[in-house]
């Protein structure tokens, strides 16, 4: 692994559990030889404030074998003033506590903990943190940083460092030539703790993508959903459940990964084995359920991690139990599916409770802009599901590209306009428009000087979607509205056949009946 694959700079999803860590009074923990650390607040100015950070993240021993702080430095990337701390210690330490820092002279600050990379693990080779915290200046340091400590890479120490590699791969090998026989008999154990800790990094590298077409932000459908999860992204509603239901191809799931799996901190649920990736340090916002077999233990356990908010459940998993924090929980469905899932509300906890606890949205058509399509053509998704034919589709499919070849089909890495920031589009629009790049630079620069000094542009040039808190009551009472009058997604005239249903001793039937 290279000495440069290291994030340097704390992520928009770090900082995320930063606050909510702070804001829930919960302890940062984490196991490390190697702590490098992202400070913000007063200025660490002196060598008492700089030991008492030591003290405080390595214990007041001789375990320390080098540290070193960066003077305050802001950037593009972490536009606040910070300065970066790395603590070498001789033997791994544990910290389980709040990431606060409290000076006796009362200064203090908030931190962020970062892994280095298994490279550095390894090899004890500081060399690239050290560059990179003296990019501004020496800051204060202690101890001699090419005075390395007898590198043993014993079966614990291993282990203590599993979740600084990337590559399950890289720590695979590792383990292996350390020990085979142990490596052999705990893999599931091992391989179940490094996917709960980089499994919603893997799927965010995965469902990445650049060639997004635009929702139509129009649709009423599309409303509807943006509001329920401006709601349950907080903690001032309890939202319950979003049941997103709609046949292949409308978009449902593509609008799910992107506007609330890669924008809010969330746990994906597919297949059987539910929560077995699941983290409880990650503080997630939702949990989402996409391709999921539905039966009653599931439908218990969504009634249980939907009553509350905030509030922990004991899962069980493979090899463990899973704390499970109560959050607002979306589901991705289709017809059939949400029939399924309808008959088993009657068994857990009745309609009743399901009706005040969710809030159903059909789609028919798709909901992003299709290039190839006019508004007059827009086709019935679920019509066009019923006429599926495979072979058909398979034969289409391949007309489109039969006669190019596989690099070029294969390579979809393009520009989009979806998801960038309002200043890069700006720019990339200037530059397809003929202007030289000596203009470009200057008028990137005069951005970053008035974005610097003037925040309300700043925030139109950087802000992907509007937040606007002021509507959040009114899309509530809209949200309420819509629920009494349409429970369970359902027309009036079907929910009381429906609940005449639910009352009497047969079976549903009316589910082809719905307008």
């Amino acid at each position: 692994m290279s000495t440069d694959n290291f994030n340097s700079e704390p992520s928009k999803l770090d900082e995320t559990r930063l606050k909510e860590t702070l804001k829930h009074d919960k302890a940062l923990h984490f196991t490390s030889k190697y702590m490098y650390l992202t400070l913000w607040g007063d200025e660490v100015a002196n060598q008492t404030q700089f030991k008492e950070i030591i003290d405080r993240m390595a214990g007041a021993t001789s375990n320390v074998q080098y540290a070193h702080i960066s003077p305050v430095e802001h950037d593009d990337t972490n536009p606040r003033p910070h300065q970066h701390a790395l603590i070498v210690l001789k033997r791994p330490r544990s910290f389980n506590a709040r990431p606060i820092i409290t000076h006796s002279d009362g200064t203090r600050q908030t931190f962020w903990y970062s892994r280095v990379n298994s490279y550095t693990s390894r090899t004890g080779d500081i060399s690239a943190l050290i560059k990179y915290i003296t990019k501004n200046g020496k800051g204060m340091y202690q101890g001699d940083p090419t005075k390395k400590e007898e590198l043993k890479q014993t079966w614990v120490n291993a282990l203590n460092d599993m979740d600084s590699y990337r590559d399950y791969k890289e720590l695979e090998q590792n383990l292996m030539e350390i020990n085979s026989e142990k490596y052999i008999q705990q893999e599931g154990r091992i391989k179940a703790r490094w996917m709960r800790k980089n499994a919603r990094r893997l799927d965010m590298e995965h469902y990445t993508k650049t060639d997004l077409l635009p929702w139509k932000e129009d649709m009423e459908e599309i409303k509807t959903i943006r509001k329920w999860i401006k709601c349950a992204s907080g903690d001032r509603y309890r939202m319950g459940n979003l049941f997103v239901v709609g046949p292949t191809k409308t978009g449902k799931t593509e609008f799910a990964i992107q506007e609330i799996f890669m924008k809010y901190n969330t746990f994906m649920l597919r297949g059987d084995s539910l929560f077995d990736t699941y983290d409880d340090e990650q503080h997630y916002k939702f949990l989402l359920f996409d391709d999921v077999d539905y039966d009653k233990h599931t439908m218990r356990l969504i009634k249980a991690i939907t009553s509350t908010i905030n509030k922990k459940t004991i899962v069980n998993i493979k090899y463990s139990k899973a704390i499970v924090t109560a959050r607002p929980c979306v589901h991705l469905l289709n017809q059939r599916e949400y029939e399924n899932v309808v008959n088993l509300m009657r068994e857990n906890g009745g309609y009743s409770w399901w009706k005040r606890n969710s809030l159903t949205v059909f789609l028919n058509k798709k909901i992003y802009k299709d290039p190839n399509e006019t508004e007059n053509q827009s086709k019935d998704m679920s019509e066009e599901e019923r006429d599926y034919d495979p072979r058909e589709d398979l034969n289409e499919k391949y007309d489109q590209i039969k006669d190019v070849d596989s690099e070029d089909y294969q390579d979809t890495d393009k520009e989009s306009l979806q998801h960038v920031k309002f200043e890069t589009r700006v720019t990339n629009l200037m530059e397809e428009l003929g202007y030289d790049e000596t203009f470009l630079e200057e008028f990137t620069e005069r951005m970053k000087t008035a974005k610097k000094s003037n925040n309300i542009l700043k925030q139109k040039l950087n802000q992907l979607e509007d937040d606007n808190e002021s509507l959040v009551e009114e899309w509530e009472n809209d949200l309420n509205e819509y629920q009494n009058d349409n429970p369970l997604g359902m027309t009036e005239e079907n929910f009381k056949r429906f609940e005449d249903d639910m009352m009497s001793d047969g079976t549903t039937t009316f589910f082809g009946e719905w307008k």
